[in-house]
């Protein structure tokens, strides 16, 4: 993966992973997509993390309407 991450959007990625709830979670790679630099090598990592964030509110909005 030809990524070439700071080491700021790193840390925001272990941040991720040891997020508890989905509220938390869905910040935490908010902050990690901004880091992220935007090239060709990023698109695929970008893409990823925006389906997550997508799963992520929809599992929010379902349990608002439990």
């Amino acid at each position: 993966m030809p990524t070439n991450l700071p080491a700021e959007a790193r840390h925001k990625w272990s941040e991720v992973s040891l997020a508890k709830t989905p509220q938390q979670k869905l910040r935490a790679l908010e902050e990690f997509l901004s880091l992220v630099p935007k090239h060709k090598g990023t698109a695929k990592l970008c893409a990823h993390v925006r389906r997550q964030m997508a799963l992520l509110r929809r599992e929010i909005e379902r349990r608002r309407r439990k």
